[in-house]
Parts: structure tokens; C-alpha cells; sequence
């Protein structure tokens, strides 16, 4: 039963939530629902858990108590919020399937009717150009040119179809519905949601497809009220179905369905700091962070900067450095620097005294100046030949080849040690702290000065590619493959300070801002992000959160400017201006939001949670309309500061392909894809992307101090601004793959760093 309960979900169909569904019910009869551990964060229950996810059942009868109860309470508790959070994914994804696939019948369907209006239409063109035809036979032609068209349904618009769809077909949605109504799922008294699962799980129960009028109230003002209330009954109920599993699925995006049982989807209340705390130091954070107690005052200080760049603007536009036409900006293209001969040869110079070097001698000798090795054990390795197994382990999750491969690249150690030494990196869960060393010892190199000001980042997603037969991956849009995302935050001075894997096809906004929020390394104050890290609601979290959001903006010329009443606006630039109010509900919301902000800021909420929760399936509620009025200002003010200076657009851009170019890297070192057998749980995903960061982080860190010494010993040789154009990303003289030999004799034994 140990090994059923803690295997990891296998698919999104029936039979997988099912078997999850099975799961937790076990876990609950264990009394996993039961255990009331209100001081425990879920960090906390993870580290008790780690010591029986690695004992076999039959060892558990010899741990001693009370740390077996203690530790199997945590475990019984942490398998039951994982399989929950589990199985509301799987519905989650089970439900978006059954759209995209009926999308595609839809979208097939239209396809062939056009067809048809093209084939029909051209009849009657050839009929109009004959002029030998007379009218008798003309009527005939079109009679029959029209025929196929009679048969087609009226125009409905593309959503709607889908939904009609999805009920002439609905046998599949009713099994997910029928599990649904099973699931640990709260949901309000008062939300539709909760009116439309009972009415379900009443008519599935007593195996009946009827509705009566007062049952469909839930959607009678929604847009699928017609289809509801229109039809035979079976049609009719096969459309509640729909309307409720969309329903479900955008309530379990904003929050509004949630379970007390999980880690992700629990309540919004549930995870921001209790409102006792926050209505007893509410002044003092207004303080402390100089917030005022109105939106309104709040705004006022953008009135003045909004002004100024409006004046700018309209002096670029009545010089021709920037064009309005067909209320669009024309915004030239940035011209590319000057290529620099000299660059190119001190780069050449630089690594041609470098030499050319193996990762496994790159790994040892960054590991004796920083001891990440210490750090992801937890201890000082004992022996070289652990140290070994160590780096195989390491090597094999971040570049996804399997135990086996690292064995047959390594003499000496069998796959068993690395698979299980791969084990123990996942469990310690310590890639970030040692990752983070390794930057940090990076940095203290005077070079990384000449590259960046450290107070400024980008973040960006990579696609790793998975199998198809990995639950959590999906379709990377440009090569049409299965893939995970790695998210990855990069200082201008080239250092990963911050990872974590994400689901591709999602806003990246939340993650962008967690990242930023929790990493260590450096002070950032400004992030650039392209558009998937952004919204309105995250550019508001950013500014309160002390840093600024730079998005670089899809579709710019077609962006409007929001500002508040006040701010002087030129003639030419009112079709591209939209003036905001400040709405009843923003006002009422402003408390709401800044209770969030503190929750993210004293570790309450996780970031990529709360900004996710607070998206557009949140429109409507009090906190994001106040949330989404700041954004849209302050993201005018920065869209303003975009156009007029060209300097800052520059920068914005020079972050962003820092970013890139170390994606390059990684790619470089990412050999393999992830498959089923290392990547179906959230810590397998995570592990892999930690990994991979330090695995990267190595690299460049062993690069920037060699540089530094070959610049440091040959003073004057090497000027500043050319060192500035010179990247520690170059992977011409890195060989990352073939037979691994780590030099830890000969270049000591890294436990002997020191220590921070």
C-alpha cells in the first residue's frame, strides 16, 4: 500500500482520476483529513515526510517512537494535499482536452463550410460571366449551387459552437462530471457553482437527464442560458454539464472553488496572512511601505511623471521620432550596435589563454571554492568516491540522461548508486541554496561589474522536451512537441539567481514576480519580461513589492495609454489615450489588495499562486479591479518611458537576450528529454530544473573566474569596454558530454572548502 499511495499521477483520463480519487479516499480512512497541524508550514511537513518516502514498509516497525508517529502523520498528510492538488489538475486538464477537442471539430466544420460557400460561389460567378446563358437556365444553376447551402446550421459564434458541440457529444464529460461531483471540492453557498454540482449530483444519482426551469437558474443570465433552456431534455441537461464544467474550470483558476486538503488550491483566505494580523499592523505597513489609505492618493503620484512624458511624447511625435497612424503607434525598429573588430579579437585572446576544459574538471574545481556539494547532501561528503557518484547524480538530472547512461560514462559506479543518489538530490530538495552559492561566488568577481549594475534582471521560460506520455507536459507551439518550461530569472550580470519549472501555455506573470520576490543573490529593481510575464494585476504587485515590471510588449503599436482625469494630453496623441475611472469597486478593493501584498511580502502566499489566482478569471472581484486600475496606469508610465527613450528601450532588451543567450547555454547542456520516469511528480519537475540552473550556474561561474584571472594577471591588456561585450556564456570551449572523469585527487578533495 506505500508504494500505491506515494506513485505519482500517470495521465489526466478517467481511470487516472479514478485511481487518484481512490487515493485519497484511503488516505482519508487513514485519517490524513483528520490531523490538525496548524503551526506546521507545508516546508516543514515535507522535511518530517522525506525519511518514510525512502524506507520500504517493512522497515517502518523499527523506527522509534515518537518520531515515527510524528514523521508518518506528516507523510499521511503531505500524500493527501499532493494527490488532491493532483486530481483538481487532472480535472483541470481533462476538461480543457474535451474543449480543444471539440474546438478542433468546430474549427474542421468551418473549414468545410467554407469550402462549400467557395464552391457554390464560384458556380455562380462562372454563371454571371456566360453571357449565352438566359434566365431560366441561370435559376436552375443557382438552385443547384445553393442546395448544399441550405442544409447548414445557423451562424453561431465559435464559442458557442463549441459548447453545442461538446453536448452532442456528452458521454465523456458526463463520466469527468460524475467524478467531479465526488471530489473534496468547497465552493460557496452562494456561488452558481455549488447550486449547478448539487443539481448534478442529485439527477446522477437518481439517473435522471430532466431539468426543471429552477434548476437552470445558475446560467439563466449567462450566455449559455439559451442553449439550456432550448432543446429536448437530454439536450437540454448535456448543456448544463458544459456550462457547469466551465463554470468549474474558471472557478478553480480564481480561487473560487478551493479545497482545505491541498497545497495549491486552497482558498485565497487560506493563504493570505490571517485578517486579524493584518487589521492589527495594517498601519504600520502603511507606514513602513508609504502607502497611502485611498487608491485615489495613490494614483495622484503618477499624475505629474504621467504629464511629463506626455509632453515628451508629443515633442518625439512633432520631430518624426516616433509616428501616429490609424490610432497606432509607428515605433523604428532599434538599430543594432556597431560591431566592434577589437570585441571579437579580446574575446578570442581571453578564452584562447583559457584553453579549452572537460564539465567534469569544470564541476570539481568550482565545487573546491564553494562546496555546493555540502550543501545539496547536507553534510561533507565522506570520500571521493561519493563525491563521484554526487556529480553523476547531478549530471544526470540536469541534462535528463538516466542512471544507466551516467554508468556506462563513469568506471567504477554502478547505476543503482546514481539512481539512488538521484533519489536523495530530489528529496533534500537543495538546488537552490547550492545554486545560489555558486552564483553568489560569481558575482564577487570585479568583472561581473563591467557587464551589468546587478540591480536589474530578466526573466524568461525554456521549454524542455518531454514525452508525450509526461501528463504535465504540453504542446510547445512553435515545434508542435511535448515540453516542460523551466523559468529562469537572469541579473544583468549573468547569473541564474532564480528557477522554478512551470506548465507551458500559461501567464507567467506569477512566476515572474515570485522569482523576483524570493530570490537572494541581489537586490533587483527592475525585471524585464516579455509578454506571458505579464498583466495589469501583476505590474501593481511588482511596483508595491518594491520592484518595477518591464514588459516588452506584443502588438505595441496598438496598445493604448490609460490615464487618470488630470493628466494634459496633446491632440494628437487623444485616439491612442483611454481616460480610467476609479470604480466603487476598485476603492472598495485597495484594502483588499495591499492585505496581499503584505501576505507576499511576509511569506504568507506564494506569489505565482495569488497573481495566477487573481488573472482574468477574477474579473468582477473587488481586488482585481483595484489591482488592474494601478496596472493599467503604471504600465502607460512605463509604455511612456518605452517610447521616448530609446536608451531605456535598449537596456529593456539588452536584459531580455541576456536571458536568451543563457537558454542557449542550457540548452547546451540539457542532453536528453524528461521522461515518464523522472518528471511525473511536481519535485521530479523541480529537481531537474534545480539541476539544471546549477549545472549552468557552474559553468559561467568557472568561466567568470578564469577570465578574471587571465585579466588579472596581464593588466591593461584586456580594456574594460571591450570585457563589457564579453559573456562567460560561450560553450565552443566546454565539452559537456562523452566519458566522465572527475579529477578530485588531483585537485583535492572538495570538502575542504570553506564554509560560508
Amino acid at each position: 500500500m506505500l508504494d500505491w499511495l506515494r506513485a505519482p499521477a500517470k495521465g489526466f483520463g478517467r481511470n487516472d482520476i479514478q485511481m487518484m480519487q481512490s487515493r485519497i479516499t484511503e488516505l482519508q480512512s487513514l485519517g490524513a483529513d483528520r490531523l490538525a497541524l496548524p503551526n506546521l508550514t507545508v516546508g516543514r511537513i515535507r522535511l518530517h515526510a522525506v525519511r518514510i518516502a525512502r524506507q520500504k514498509a517493512a522497515t517502518l516497525s523499527r523506527l522509534t517512537e515518537p518520531r515515527r508517529t510524528v514523521e508518518i502523520g506528516c507523510w499521511l498528510r503531505l500524500q493527501l494535499l499532493e494527490a488532491t492538488d493532483a486530481v483538481l489538475m487532472q480535472t483541470g486538464r481533462r476538461i480543457g482536452q474535451l474543449w480543444s477537442q471539440a474546438r478542433n471539430t468546430v474549427e474542421e466544420r468551418a473549414l468545410n463550410e467554407l469550402k462549400l460557400y467557395r464552391s457554390s460561389l464560384g458556380i455562380m460567378i462562372g454563371a454571371l460571366d456566360d453571357r449565352q446563358m438566359i434566365d431560366a437556365e441561370f435559376r436552375q444553376v443557382a438552385l443547384r449551387a445553393m442546395q448544399p447551402l441550405r442544409s447548414l446550421p445557423a451562424t453561431k459564434g465559435k464559442v458557442a459552437a463549441i459548447r453545442v458541440q461538446m453536448s452532442e457529444a456528452p458521454s465523456r464529460l458526463r463520466a469527468l462530471m460524475q467524478q467531479v461531483c465526488t471530489l473534496p471540492i468547497d465552493v460557496a453557498a452562494a456561488h452558481p457553482l455549488q447550486q449547478a454540482l448539487e443539481t448534478l449530483a442529485s439527477k446522477y444519482s437518481k439517473r435522471q437527464t430532466d431539468l426543471m426551469e429552477w434548476e437552470c437558474e445558475p446560467f439563466l443570465r449567462s450566455p449559455s442560458g439559451a442553449a439550456i433552456l432550448g432543446g429536448n431534455p437530454g439536450q437540454r441537461f448535456a448543456a448544463f454539464e458544459v456550462a457547469t464544467a466551465m463554470l468549474l474550470k474558471r472557478a478553480l483558476r480564481n480561487g473560487s472553488a478551493s479545497s482545505r486538503h491541498s497545497v495549491h488550491h486552497r482558498s485565497i483566505a487560506d493563504q493570505l496572512m490571517p485578517a486579524i494580523t493584518w487589521a492589527n499592523s495594517r498601519a504600520q505597513a502603511l507606514r513602513n511601505n508609504g502607502w497611502p489609505t485611498t487608491i485615489e492618493a495613490y494614483l495622484r503620484r503618477f499624475q505629474e511623471p504621467l504629464a511629463l512624458r506626455m509632453e515628451m511624447l508629443g515633442e518625439a511625435i512633432a520631430d518624426g521620432e516616433i509616428g501616429i497612424a490609424n490610432d497606432r503607434f509607428q515605433v523604428p525598429r532599434l538599430s543594432a550596435a556597431p560591431k566592434d573588430p577589437a570585441v571579437d579579437e579580446t574575446r578570442s585572446a581571453l578564452f584562447g589563454q583559457i584553453g579549452d576544459v572537460q564539465l567534469p574538471a569544470v564541476m570539481v574545481s568550482v565545487d573546491c571554492s564553494t562546496g555546493f556539494s555540502s550543501v545539496l547532501l547536507g553534510r561533507a561528503p565522506t570520500r571521493p568516491a561519493e563525491l563521484e557518484v554526487l556529480y553523476a547524480a547531478l549530471l544526470a538530472l540536469g541534462t535528463e540522461k538516466t542512471a544507466a547512461d551516467m554508468a556506462r560514462m563513469l568506471d567504477g559506479v554502478s547505476d543503482d548508486r546514481i539512481e539512488m543518489m538521484m533519489r536523495t538530490l530530489e528529496e533534500n530538495a537543495q538546488f537552490r541554496a547550492a545554486s545560489d552559492r555558486v552564483a553568489a561566488s560569481m558575482l564577487a568577481n570585479p568583472i561581473t561589474r563591467l557587464w551589468g549594475s546587478g540591480i536589474a534582471g530578466s526573466a524568461d521560460m525554456m521549454s524542455m522536451d518531454a514525452t508525450r506520455h509526461l501528463w504535465l507536459a504540453r504542446i510547445e507551439p512553435r515545434r508542435r512537441t511535448p515540453a516542460v518550461g523551466t523559468y529562469t530569472h537572469v541579473v544583468d550580470q549573468w547569473a541564474i539567481i532564480y528557477d522554478q519549472p512551470v506548465l507551458l501555455n500559461l501567464r507567467q506573470a506569477g512566476v515572474a514576480i515570485e522569482g523576483a520576490l524570493n530570490q537572494k543573490v541581489c537586490e533587483l529593481q527592475r525585471l524585464a519580461v516579455d509578454t506571458h510575464g505579464f498583466t495589469h494585476f501583476a505590474m501593481a504587485a511588482a511596483k508595491l513589492l518594491g520592484f518595477d515590471l518591464a514588459p516588452r510588449l506584443a502588438d505595441l503599436a496598438t496598445r493604448k495609454l490609460y490615464l487618470p482625469d488630470g493628466v494634459a494630453v496633446p491632440q494628437t496623441l487623444e485616439p491612442m489615450v483611454v481616460r480610467v475611472k476609479v470604480s466603487r469597486l476598485a476603492k472598495e478593493g485597495w484594502d483588499s489588495l495591499l492585505h496581499v501584498i503584505m501576505s507576499l511580502k511576509t511569506g504568507h502566499s506564494s506569489a505565482a499562486t495569488i497573481i495566477d489566482r487573481h488573472g482574468s478569471a477574477a474579473r468582477g472581484t473587488a481586488t482585481y479591479e483595484a489591482g488592474t486600475l494601478v496596472g493599467k496606469v503604471l504600465r502607460s508610465l512605463f509604455l511612456l518611458d518605452y517610447l521616448v527613450k530609446p536608451d531605456f528601450r535598449r537596456e529593456v532588451h539588452r536584459n531580455l537576450s541576456q536571458g536568451e543567450s543563457v537558454h542557449q547555454l542550457q540548452r547546451a547542456i540539457l542532453a536528453g528529454r524528461i521522461e515518464a520516469k523522472h518528471g511525473r511528480k511536481h519535485s521530479e519537475i523541480v529537481a531537474v530544473s534545480g539541476a539544471l540552473t546549477l549545472l549552468t550556474n557552474i559553468v559561467m561561474a568557472w568561466k567568470t573566474a578564469a577570465m578574471q584571472e587571465v585579466v588579472d594577471a596581464r593588466p591593461g591588456r584586456y580594456p574594460p569596454e571591450y570585457l563589457a561585450h564579453v559573456a562567460p556564456v560561450a560553450v565552443r570551449h566546454s565539452n559537456m558530454h562523452g566519458k566522465l572523469h572527475f579529477p578530485i585527487r588531483e585537485r583535492g578533495h572538495p570538502r575542504k572548502a570553506a564554509t560560508p
